[in-house]
Protein backbone atom coordinates (compact mmCIF):
# COMPACT_ATOMS: atom_id res chain seq x y z
CA UNK A 1 0.00 0.00 0.00
CA UNK A 2 1.29 3.44 -0.89
CA UNK A 3 2.46 5.28 2.19
CA UNK A 4 0.94 8.71 2.85
CA UNK A 5 2.54 11.28 5.08
CA UNK A 6 0.52 12.74 7.92
CA UNK A 7 -1.01 16.17 7.31
CA UNK A 8 1.54 17.55 9.76
CA UNK A 9 4.32 17.10 7.21
CA UNK A 10 2.63 19.41 4.72
CA UNK A 11 1.44 21.80 7.41
CA UNK A 12 4.88 22.02 9.04
CA UNK A 13 6.55 22.74 5.71
CA UNK A 14 3.99 25.41 4.85
CA UNK A 15 4.18 26.89 8.34
CA UNK A 16 7.97 27.12 8.24
CA UNK A 17 8.01 28.90 4.89
CA UNK A 18 5.28 31.35 5.94
CA UNK A 19 6.81 31.95 9.37
CA UNK A 20 10.27 32.68 8.02
CA UNK A 21 8.75 35.28 5.74
CA UNK A 22 6.56 36.68 8.51
CA UNK A 23 9.43 36.84 10.99
CA UNK A 24 11.64 38.53 8.41
CA UNK A 25 8.93 41.10 7.72
CA UNK A 26 8.41 41.69 11.43
CA UNK A 27 12.14 42.01 12.10
CA UNK A 28 12.40 44.43 9.18
CA UNK A 29 9.84 46.67 10.83
CA UNK A 30 11.61 46.68 14.21
CA UNK A 31 13.58 49.86 14.90
CA UNK A 32 15.50 50.89 17.98
CA UNK A 33 17.67 48.58 20.08
CA UNK A 34 20.95 47.18 18.76
CA UNK A 35 19.86 43.50 18.35
CA UNK A 36 16.81 44.50 16.32
CA UNK A 37 18.88 46.87 14.19
CA UNK A 38 21.41 44.13 13.50
CA UNK A 39 18.67 41.85 12.15
CA UNK A 40 17.20 44.73 10.17
CA UNK A 41 20.55 45.56 8.56
CA UNK A 42 21.24 41.89 7.86
CA UNK A 43 17.92 41.55 6.05
CA UNK A 44 18.66 44.78 4.16
CA UNK A 45 21.95 43.27 2.95
CA UNK A 46 20.12 40.11 1.90
CA UNK A 47 17.49 42.13 0.01
CA UNK A 48 20.25 44.09 -1.74
CA UNK A 49 21.95 40.89 -2.86
CA UNK A 50 18.66 39.51 -4.18
CA UNK A 51 18.12 42.71 -6.16
CA UNK A 52 21.58 42.32 -7.71
CA UNK A 53 20.55 38.98 -9.23
CA UNK A 54 17.47 40.54 -10.77
CA UNK A 55 19.14 43.72 -12.00
CA UNK A 56 22.17 41.98 -13.53
CA UNK A 57 19.96 39.38 -15.21
CA UNK A 58 17.64 42.08 -16.51
CA UNK A 59 20.63 44.09 -17.73
CA UNK A 60 21.98 41.12 -19.69
CA UNK A 61 18.68 40.11 -21.32
CA UNK A 62 16.44 43.22 -21.20
CA UNK A 63 13.32 41.28 -20.24
CA UNK A 64 11.15 44.37 -20.67
CA UNK A 65 12.02 44.57 -24.37
CA UNK A 66 11.33 40.86 -24.79
CA UNK A 67 8.01 41.18 -22.95
CA UNK A 68 7.02 44.11 -25.18
CA UNK A 69 7.90 42.03 -28.24
CA UNK A 70 5.77 39.16 -26.92
CA UNK A 71 2.81 41.48 -26.28
CA UNK A 72 2.93 43.05 -29.74
CA UNK A 73 4.15 40.24 -32.01
CA UNK A 74 5.27 36.64 -32.29
CA UNK A 75 7.79 34.84 -30.08
CA UNK A 76 9.69 31.79 -31.29
CA UNK A 77 10.65 29.27 -28.61
CA UNK A 78 12.62 26.09 -29.24
CA UNK A 79 12.84 23.49 -26.48
CA UNK A 80 15.00 20.35 -26.67
CA UNK A 81 15.26 17.71 -23.94
CA UNK A 82 17.41 14.59 -23.86
CA UNK A 83 17.05 11.89 -21.18
CA UNK A 84 19.45 9.01 -20.57
CA UNK A 85 18.47 6.05 -18.38
CA UNK A 86 21.55 3.99 -17.40
CA UNK A 87 19.75 0.69 -16.86
CA UNK A 88 16.82 1.08 -19.23
CA UNK A 89 16.07 -1.06 -22.29
CA UNK A 90 15.94 2.23 -24.20
CA UNK A 91 18.84 4.10 -22.66
CA UNK A 92 18.31 7.41 -24.46
CA UNK A 93 15.30 9.29 -25.76
CA UNK A 94 14.63 12.90 -26.63
CA UNK A 95 11.81 15.25 -27.51
CA UNK A 96 11.53 18.81 -28.72
CA UNK A 97 8.90 21.51 -29.05
CA UNK A 98 9.27 24.23 -31.66
CA UNK A 99 6.71 26.91 -30.82
CA UNK A 100 5.54 30.11 -32.45
CA UNK A 101 3.14 32.17 -30.34
CA UNK A 102 1.44 35.47 -31.08
CA UNK A 103 -0.70 36.63 -28.16
CA UNK A 104 -1.85 39.78 -29.92
CA UNK A 105 -3.35 37.63 -32.72
CA UNK A 106 -4.43 34.93 -30.22
CA UNK A 107 -2.74 32.24 -32.28
CA UNK A 108 0.02 29.67 -31.83
CA UNK A 109 1.52 26.63 -33.51
CA UNK A 110 3.71 23.86 -32.12
CA UNK A 111 5.79 21.20 -33.84
CA UNK A 112 6.53 18.32 -31.46
CA UNK A 113 9.30 15.86 -32.24
CA UNK A 114 10.60 12.75 -30.48
CA UNK A 115 13.32 10.21 -31.05
CA UNK A 116 16.15 8.09 -29.71
CA UNK A 117 19.94 8.28 -29.87
CA UNK A 118 19.95 11.67 -31.62
CA UNK A 119 17.47 10.73 -34.38
CA UNK A 120 14.21 12.72 -34.09
CA UNK A 121 11.02 12.76 -36.17
CA UNK A 122 7.96 15.00 -36.06
CA UNK A 123 5.22 13.19 -34.14
CA UNK A 124 2.59 15.92 -33.69
CA UNK A 125 1.65 19.37 -34.88
CA UNK A 126 -0.64 21.52 -32.78
CA UNK A 127 -2.18 24.89 -33.53
CA UNK A 128 -4.53 27.05 -31.55
CA UNK A 129 -6.71 30.11 -31.93
CA UNK A 130 -8.68 31.84 -29.19
CA UNK A 131 -11.48 29.25 -29.31
CA UNK A 132 -10.20 26.24 -31.29
CA UNK A 133 -7.35 23.74 -31.02
CA UNK A 134 -6.04 21.81 -34.05
CA UNK A 135 -4.23 18.46 -33.81
CA UNK A 136 -2.23 16.66 -36.49
CA UNK A 137 -0.53 13.30 -35.89
CA UNK A 138 1.23 12.65 -39.22
CA UNK A 139 2.47 9.16 -38.28
CA UNK A 140 -1.06 8.01 -37.43
CA UNK A 141 -3.75 10.07 -39.19
CA UNK A 142 -3.96 11.59 -42.64
CA UNK A 143 -6.31 14.38 -41.57
CA UNK A 144 -5.95 17.27 -39.15
CA UNK A 145 -8.66 17.44 -36.47
CA UNK A 146 -10.09 20.40 -34.59
CA UNK A 147 -11.99 20.83 -31.33
CA UNK A 148 -13.98 23.96 -30.44
CA UNK A 149 -13.34 25.16 -26.91
CA UNK A 150 -15.79 28.00 -26.29
CA UNK A 151 -18.80 25.64 -26.03
CA UNK A 152 -16.91 22.43 -25.29
CA UNK A 153 -19.29 20.97 -22.70
CA UNK A 154 -22.49 21.18 -24.76
CA UNK A 155 -20.77 20.10 -28.00
CA UNK A 156 -19.20 17.05 -26.36
CA UNK A 157 -22.40 16.02 -24.58
CA UNK A 158 -24.34 16.12 -27.84
CA UNK A 159 -21.66 14.18 -29.75
CA UNK A 160 -21.28 10.46 -30.41
CA UNK A 161 -18.19 10.47 -28.18
CA UNK A 162 -20.37 10.97 -25.09
CA UNK A 163 -22.55 7.99 -26.06
CA UNK A 164 -19.64 5.67 -26.87
CA UNK A 165 -17.74 6.41 -23.67
CA UNK A 166 -20.89 6.91 -21.58
CA UNK A 167 -19.64 10.12 -20.00
CA UNK A 168 -20.67 13.75 -19.80
CA UNK A 169 -19.02 17.11 -19.20
CA UNK A 170 -20.65 20.04 -17.43
CA UNK A 171 -22.73 21.89 -20.04
CA UNK A 172 -20.95 25.16 -19.26
CA UNK A 173 -17.48 23.62 -19.59
CA UNK A 174 -15.24 25.78 -21.77
CA UNK A 175 -11.55 26.54 -22.19
CA UNK A 176 -10.21 30.00 -22.94
CA UNK A 177 -6.78 30.18 -24.54
CA UNK A 178 -4.59 33.30 -24.54
CA UNK A 179 -6.43 34.71 -21.55
CA UNK A 180 -5.51 38.23 -20.55
CA UNK A 181 -3.26 38.25 -17.51
CA UNK A 182 -5.45 39.79 -14.83
CA UNK A 183 -4.00 38.11 -11.74
CA UNK A 184 -1.41 40.83 -11.05
CA UNK A 185 -3.76 43.13 -9.12
CA UNK A 186 -5.28 40.20 -7.23
CA UNK A 187 -1.83 38.97 -6.23
CA UNK A 188 -0.74 42.45 -5.13
CA UNK A 189 -3.89 42.75 -3.04
CA UNK A 190 -3.33 39.37 -1.42
CA UNK A 191 0.29 40.26 -0.59
CA UNK A 192 -0.90 43.42 1.13
CA UNK A 193 -3.38 41.39 3.17
CA UNK A 194 -0.67 38.91 4.17
CA UNK A 195 1.55 41.77 5.26
CA UNK A 196 -1.28 42.97 7.45
CA UNK A 197 -1.57 39.49 8.96
CA UNK A 198 2.15 39.57 9.80
CA UNK A 199 1.58 42.71 11.86
CA UNK A 200 0.24 40.35 14.54
CA UNK A 201 3.78 39.15 15.10
CA UNK A 202 5.16 42.66 15.63
CA UNK A 203 3.58 43.00 19.06
CA UNK A 204 4.68 39.54 20.17
CA UNK A 205 8.32 39.26 19.20
CA UNK A 206 11.37 39.60 21.44
CA UNK A 207 14.95 40.07 20.34
CA UNK A 208 18.15 39.39 22.31
CA UNK A 209 21.86 38.76 21.74
CA UNK A 210 23.08 35.17 21.74
CA UNK A 211 25.90 34.68 24.24
CA UNK A 212 27.66 31.87 22.36
CA UNK A 213 29.14 32.48 18.94
CA UNK A 214 28.76 30.07 15.98
CA UNK A 215 31.99 29.54 14.03
CA UNK A 216 33.16 32.88 15.37
CA UNK A 217 30.03 34.75 14.29
CA UNK A 218 27.89 36.75 16.75
CA UNK A 219 24.17 36.17 16.77
CA UNK A 220 20.73 37.54 17.61
CA UNK A 221 17.75 35.45 18.71
CA UNK A 222 14.16 36.26 17.71
CA UNK A 223 11.38 34.62 19.73
CA UNK A 224 7.78 34.72 18.51
CA UNK A 225 4.98 33.91 20.95
CA UNK A 226 3.11 30.75 19.91
CA UNK A 227 -0.34 32.32 20.38
CA UNK A 228 0.61 35.14 18.03
CA UNK A 229 1.91 32.57 15.54
CA UNK A 230 -1.39 30.67 15.65
CA UNK A 231 -3.41 33.84 15.22
CA UNK A 232 -1.20 34.94 12.33
CA UNK A 233 -1.42 31.54 10.62
CA UNK A 234 -5.21 31.50 11.01
CA UNK A 235 -5.53 34.97 9.46
CA UNK A 236 -3.19 33.97 6.62
CA UNK A 237 -5.31 30.88 5.92
CA UNK A 238 -8.52 32.94 5.92
CA UNK A 239 -7.15 35.54 3.52
CA UNK A 240 -5.71 32.96 1.14
CA UNK A 241 -8.91 30.89 1.20
CA UNK A 242 -11.05 33.95 0.38
CA UNK A 243 -8.79 35.21 -2.43
CA UNK A 244 -9.72 35.06 -6.12
CA UNK A 245 -6.44 33.27 -6.83
CA UNK A 246 -7.48 30.42 -4.53
CA UNK A 247 -10.94 30.26 -6.11
CA UNK A 248 -9.31 29.77 -9.51
CA UNK A 249 -6.98 27.09 -8.14
CA UNK A 250 -9.91 25.27 -6.55
CA UNK A 251 -11.26 24.66 -10.05
CA UNK A 252 -8.36 22.28 -10.63
CA UNK A 253 -9.57 19.20 -8.75
CA UNK A 254 -6.26 17.74 -7.53
CA UNK A 255 -4.49 21.03 -6.92
CA UNK A 256 -7.62 22.42 -5.30
CA UNK A 257 -7.86 19.44 -2.94
CA UNK A 258 -4.21 19.80 -1.92
CA UNK A 259 -4.58 23.54 -1.36
CA UNK A 260 -7.75 23.03 0.68
CA UNK A 261 -5.96 20.46 2.88
CA UNK A 262 -3.10 22.87 3.55
CA UNK A 263 -5.45 25.77 4.37
CA UNK A 264 -7.55 23.56 6.66
CA UNK A 265 -4.38 22.39 8.38
CA UNK A 266 -3.14 25.94 8.91
CA UNK A 267 -6.43 26.66 10.69
CA UNK A 268 -6.55 23.53 12.84
CA UNK A 269 -2.93 22.44 13.46
CA UNK A 270 -1.54 24.91 15.98
CA UNK A 271 1.88 25.62 17.46
CA UNK A 272 2.40 24.39 21.01
CA UNK A 273 5.83 26.01 21.44
CA UNK A 274 7.19 29.45 20.66
CA UNK A 275 9.06 29.89 17.38
CA UNK A 276 12.72 30.73 17.95
CA UNK A 277 15.01 31.89 15.11
CA UNK A 278 18.74 32.46 15.50
CA UNK A 279 20.54 34.84 13.11
CA UNK A 280 24.35 34.99 12.89
CA UNK A 281 26.28 37.80 11.16
CA UNK A 282 29.73 38.31 9.66
CA UNK A 283 31.78 41.51 10.03
CA UNK A 284 30.02 43.03 7.01
CA UNK A 285 26.68 42.67 8.79
CA UNK A 286 25.50 39.92 6.41
CA UNK A 287 23.40 37.03 7.68
CA UNK A 288 25.57 33.92 7.34
CA UNK A 289 23.53 31.44 9.40
CA UNK A 290 19.81 31.13 10.11
CA UNK A 291 18.49 28.29 12.25
CA UNK A 292 15.90 27.14 14.75
CA UNK A 293 17.87 26.06 17.84
CA UNK A 294 15.03 23.80 19.01
CA UNK A 295 12.26 21.82 17.37
CA UNK A 296 9.05 23.79 16.86
CA UNK A 297 6.21 21.52 18.01
CA UNK A 298 2.69 21.30 16.58
CA UNK A 299 -0.59 20.18 18.12
CA UNK A 300 -0.81 17.03 15.98
CA UNK A 301 2.45 15.69 17.46
CA UNK A 302 4.68 16.67 14.55
CA UNK A 303 7.56 19.16 14.75
CA UNK A 304 9.86 21.06 12.41
CA UNK A 305 13.25 22.76 12.44
CA UNK A 306 15.67 24.31 9.96
CA UNK A 307 19.27 25.40 9.53
CA UNK A 308 20.72 27.37 6.62
CA UNK A 309 24.11 28.83 5.85
CA UNK A 310 24.75 31.70 3.41
CA UNK A 311 28.46 31.39 2.74
CA UNK A 312 29.26 33.15 -0.54
CA UNK A 313 32.23 35.52 -0.68
CA UNK A 314 31.19 38.37 -2.97
CA UNK A 315 27.54 37.84 -2.05
CA UNK A 316 26.52 35.67 0.88
CA UNK A 317 23.59 34.28 -1.16
CA UNK A 318 25.93 32.97 -3.87
CA UNK A 319 26.34 29.84 -1.74
CA UNK A 320 23.34 28.49 0.20
CA UNK A 321 23.46 25.22 2.13
CA UNK A 322 20.80 24.03 4.52
CA UNK A 323 17.96 21.72 5.42
CA UNK A 324 14.40 21.68 6.69
CA UNK A 325 13.57 18.81 9.08
CA UNK A 326 10.05 17.56 9.75
CA UNK A 327 9.24 14.94 12.38
CA UNK A 328 6.02 12.93 12.33
CA UNK A 329 5.93 10.21 14.93
CA UNK A 330 9.05 8.11 14.52
CA UNK A 331 9.77 9.33 11.01
CA UNK A 332 12.13 12.19 10.15
CA UNK A 333 11.87 13.87 6.75
CA UNK A 334 14.73 16.06 5.57
CA UNK A 335 14.58 18.46 2.63
CA UNK A 336 18.10 19.62 1.83
CA UNK A 337 19.26 22.38 -0.51
CA UNK A 338 22.69 23.27 -1.83
CA UNK A 339 22.91 26.16 -4.30
CA UNK A 340 25.94 27.86 -5.85
CA UNK A 341 25.54 30.83 -8.20
CA UNK A 342 27.97 32.24 -10.76
CA UNK A 343 27.06 35.83 -11.44
CA UNK A 344 29.23 38.13 -13.55
CA UNK A 345 29.04 40.31 -16.65
CA UNK A 346 29.82 37.24 -18.78
CA UNK A 347 27.99 34.40 -17.00
CA UNK A 348 24.80 33.71 -15.11
CA UNK A 349 24.67 30.12 -13.93
CA UNK A 350 23.55 28.06 -10.96
CA UNK A 351 24.36 24.64 -9.56
CA UNK A 352 21.52 23.22 -7.48
CA UNK A 353 21.24 20.03 -5.43
CA UNK A 354 17.93 19.13 -3.78
CA UNK A 355 17.75 16.17 -1.39
CA UNK A 356 14.60 14.51 -0.03
CA UNK A 357 15.54 12.04 2.69
CA UNK A 358 13.50 9.85 5.03
CA UNK A 359 14.50 7.04 7.37
CA UNK A 360 14.19 4.51 4.55
CA UNK A 361 14.87 6.33 1.29
CA UNK A 362 16.80 9.14 -0.35
CA UNK A 363 15.98 11.00 -3.54
CA UNK A 364 18.38 13.57 -4.98
CA UNK A 365 18.15 16.02 -7.90
CA UNK A 366 21.33 17.73 -9.12
CA UNK A 367 21.41 20.22 -11.99
CA UNK A 368 23.44 22.99 -13.59
CA UNK A 369 21.60 25.82 -15.33
CA UNK A 370 23.15 28.64 -17.34
CA UNK A 371 22.17 31.46 -19.70
CA UNK A 372 24.02 31.55 -23.02
CA UNK A 373 23.74 33.10 -26.49
CA UNK A 374 22.34 36.26 -24.94
CA UNK A 375 21.52 39.10 -27.31
CA UNK A 376 20.18 41.95 -25.22
CA UNK A 377 16.52 42.60 -25.96
CA UNK A 378 16.46 40.01 -28.75
CA UNK A 379 16.77 36.59 -27.19
CA UNK A 380 18.71 34.08 -25.14
CA UNK A 381 19.18 30.36 -24.53
CA UNK A 382 18.76 28.72 -21.14
CA UNK A 383 20.61 25.41 -20.80
CA UNK A 384 20.40 22.64 -18.22
CA UNK A 385 23.50 20.45 -18.31
CA UNK A 386 24.37 17.29 -16.45
CA UNK A 387 21.15 17.13 -14.46
CA UNK A 388 20.67 13.83 -12.67
CA UNK A 389 18.12 12.08 -10.48
CA UNK A 390 19.29 9.43 -8.04
CA UNK A 391 17.54 7.19 -5.54
CA UNK A 392 19.39 5.73 -2.56
CA UNK A 393 22.70 6.53 -4.26
CA UNK A 394 21.82 4.86 -7.59
CA UNK A 395 21.49 7.08 -10.66
CA UNK A 396 18.02 6.81 -12.20
CA UNK A 397 18.49 9.14 -15.14
CA UNK A 398 20.48 12.01 -16.62
CA UNK A 399 18.94 14.98 -18.35
CA UNK A 400 20.08 17.85 -20.55
CA UNK A 401 17.83 20.55 -21.97
CA UNK A 402 17.86 23.88 -23.72
CA UNK A 403 15.23 26.57 -24.22
CA UNK A 404 15.94 29.24 -26.84
CA UNK A 405 13.71 32.31 -27.09
CA UNK A 406 13.63 35.12 -29.64
CA UNK A 407 11.13 37.49 -31.32
CA UNK A 408 9.92 36.41 -34.78
CA UNK A 409 8.50 38.21 -37.79
CA UNK A 410 6.43 35.15 -38.77
CA UNK A 411 2.82 34.45 -37.88
CA UNK A 412 1.35 31.13 -36.68
CA UNK A 413 -0.44 29.22 -39.43
CA UNK A 414 -3.83 27.67 -38.67
CA UNK A 415 -5.06 24.66 -40.71
CA UNK A 416 -7.85 25.49 -43.16
CA UNK A 417 -9.41 22.08 -43.80
CA UNK A 418 -9.49 20.48 -40.36
CA UNK A 419 -12.12 17.85 -39.51
CA UNK A 420 -14.34 18.68 -36.53
CA UNK A 421 -13.52 15.87 -34.09
CA UNK A 422 -16.73 16.29 -32.07
CA UNK A 423 -18.76 16.31 -35.30
CA UNK A 424 -17.88 12.67 -36.14
CA UNK A 425 -20.70 10.16 -35.96
CA UNK A 426 -20.30 6.75 -34.34
CA UNK A 427 -19.08 5.13 -37.58
CA UNK A 428 -16.55 7.94 -38.12
CA UNK A 429 -15.16 7.47 -34.60
CA UNK A 430 -14.69 3.71 -35.12
CA UNK A 431 -13.02 4.33 -38.47
CA UNK A 432 -10.70 6.78 -36.74
CA UNK A 433 -9.75 4.15 -34.17
CA UNK A 434 -9.15 1.53 -36.89
CA UNK A 435 -6.91 3.99 -38.76
CA UNK A 436 -4.92 4.61 -35.58
CA UNK A 437 -4.48 0.87 -34.90
CA UNK A 438 -3.44 0.20 -38.49
CA UNK A 439 -0.90 3.03 -38.53
CA UNK A 440 0.63 1.95 -35.24
CA UNK A 441 0.98 -1.65 -36.43
CA UNK A 442 2.54 -0.58 -39.73
CA UNK A 443 5.02 1.84 -38.11
CA UNK A 444 6.11 -0.18 -35.10
CA UNK A 445 5.85 -3.88 -35.94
Amino acid sequence: MKKRWKPGVIIAAAALVILLGAAAFAAWRLIGAAPEMRVKLGLANMAQELSQYGSMLSEKTDFEALKAAADDGAIHTNTDVSVTIPDGKISNFSFGIDALTNRSERAAEYDISAGMYGFDVSVAKLAASSDTIYVSLPLIFDDTYSVGLSDLGREFNSSAWADIFDTKLPDDCSIELFREETDGDALDGLIEQLRGDCEIILENITCERIKEKKDGYAGVRLTIDKDAVNKCMGSLAEDIGESSLYEELAGNTKAGEDAAAVIAGLKTVTHTTDVVLDFYFDKKGRIVYLETPNDVELSDGSAYSADFGFLGEERALDVIEGSIYIKTGDELVRLGLCRTADLSDEVYGEDINILLQTDSRELCLAARGELSDVVKGEGFTFRVDNASVSKDGDELCYLSASVALEPSGESPELPENAVNLLGLDENGIYMLLYEAIGSIRMNYE
